[in-house]
């Protein structure tokens, strides 16, 4: 929802008469309206039951407090479309659930929980709680669904509570208590790792552990009872009645039990220390890189740049003071824990931290591939930084020196490529025991397929193993 047309795929799936053949459909499952874009506006035509909800909603006393506290994207009925059709704001990245840290998966899920709790007393509810109802605005959560609010009836459970646990709860409990990474599986199953498969990994002494016994065992067991075929009908669940107050007290006890989860620790072996211990530059060599870097920048001031293994974000926070939005990639995700922390210490607001391995990136997912999209199809940068990151492709994913380059070089006008020669500590370190000589990795080829892929190469010598190439298409 709300992102950048894919580039590779520019057809006009729209049945509907009131939309052009220039508008693209990007969502179609809801019943309240499928959303389109045209240019940089986002439509929502609204369905019969689409215009209840947003009737009931404009009187609703929190909608525009939410609006104005960022905590709901900003929503109004559209100047000069067919009646009625929402607006929302462009939002400048969209990412998913399977590429944030926990700590972002966390908040995702602690702002719908503060929004059913501040709701709920006013008469209304969530319908459906997926983490796709969330965006990050940097590491901000936004929530960008207006059409999920509906009026609540007295009695009535949180219809939500399931697709919440499976979106959102439970990939916090597997990494908290299992320790297991939950990204590639959220990616596998479109952002749900559903209770069956969930509660497969738990045995008996995890049952003790925060949250396990009542939204992992309590719920599969639950599950496996009204999967059979004499299950109880909607209607006698509905009788049997819920209290509100009683809905309450269950959504800030699970709101409470995520709050008090704790991360294994991150970064062991990893590169969340990196900078700080390992680091391998002189004050010097540092300032000479960070000089380099603001330079370019600050003369091209991008709207969208994209930092490739950004580590805990130090070279982010230098591009985020002369772009517009930084999205910053490592696949370690203790070193974007750490990013997030950084970030949010500076109050820097336009880095976007993820998680996601450039040589295993986001594909197009879903029906017909269109549901959730890939990296390239979510926006075009005006600039990349691949920083100390093509050896880590060369050694650990066997990526060419030339795959890479082919890559950046049609990705973006402007590439900050650091190249780190065979002879560097790091890369003897990274590449000990794997019995290859890689050779068409050195100095030679680089400059050759610098010169052959870009117009403009500039390139200065950080340290005697570190080079730093400007690389203009």
């Amino acid at each position: 929802m709300i992102i950048d047309e894919p580039r590779s795929n520019k057809r006009n799936f729209s049945t509907n008469p009131n939309l052009s053949n220039t508008d693209f459909r990007l969502s179609f499952k809801d019943p309240s309206g499928s959303v389109f874009r045209r240019g940089n506006r986002i439509l929502r035509p609204l369905t019969e039951d689409g215009r209840r909800v947003w009737t009931t909603l404009q009187s609703a006393p929190f909608f525009n407090t939410y609006i104005k506290e960022g905590r709901l994207i900003p929503t109004q009925e559209a100047a000069g479309e067919p009646p009625i059709t929402l607006e929302h704001p462009l939002i400048p990245f969209i990412s998913y659930s399977y590429e944030w840290p926990a700590s972002m998966l966390r908040d995702a899920a602690l702002l719908q929980l503060s929004i059913l709790a501040d709701i709920i007393p006013m008469g209304f509810i969530l319908k459906d709680a997926p983490s796709f109802n969330v965006q990050f605005m940097g590491t901000r959560p936004l929530f960008i669904d207006p059409m999920s609010f509906d009026r609540h009836q007295e009695g009535d459970a949180w219809a939500g509570y399931g697709e919440f646990c499976d979106s959102l709860l439970n990939p916090l409990l597997l990494f908290t208590h299992k320790g297991i990474p939950y990204h590639p599986w959220l990616r596998g199953g479109l952002g749900r790792i559903p209770i069956e498969e969930c509660a497969s990994v738990f045995s008996l002494p995890d049952y003790l552990k925060s949250g396990v016994f009542v939204h992992i065992l309590l719920r599969s067991l639950l599950h496996k009872k009204v999967t059979r075929p004499d299950q109880l009908s909607r209607r006698e669940l509905q009788s049997v009645g819920i209290p509100k107050d009683v809905l309450l007290k269950n959504i800030k006890s699970l709101r409470k039990t995520i709050e008090n989860l704790k991360w294994p620790q991150l970064g062991k072996g990893g590169w969340s220390s990196y900078m700080e211990s390992e680091c391998p530059y002189t004050d010097k060599e540092r300032g000479l890189k960070n000089e380099k870097i603001s330079r370019v920048l600050s003369g091209l001031k991008p709207q969208l740049l994209w930092d490739f293994g950004c580590n805990t974000g130090e070279y982010s926070e230098i591009a985020s003071r002369y772009s517009d939005l930084v999205v910053a990639f490592d696949s370690d995700h203790g070193t974007i824990e750490r990013c997030v922390q950084n970030l949010r210490e500076k109050r820097i607001s336009n880095v976007l931290p993820l998680v996601m391995d450039l040589a295993n990136p986001t594909p197009n997912q879903g029906w017909n591939f269109r549901e959730r999209f890939s990296l390239l199809a979510r926006g075009t940068p005006q600039a990349v930084l691949a920083l100390a990151v093509g050896h880590h492709l060369a050694v650990k994913a066997r990526i060419p020196l030339d795959e890479q380059l082919t890559f950046l070089a049609s990705l973006s006008p402007l590439t900050i490529f650091e190249y780190v020669d065979k002879s560097d500590a790091n890369f003897k370190r990274i590449s000990t025991n794997t019995g290859v000589e890689y050779p068409d990795y050195n100095r030679e080829s680089m400059d050759h397929l610098a010169r052959k892929l870009f117009k403009k190469v500039e390139k200065t010598d950080i340290t005697p193993t570190r080079t730093l190439y400007i690389l203009e298409r």
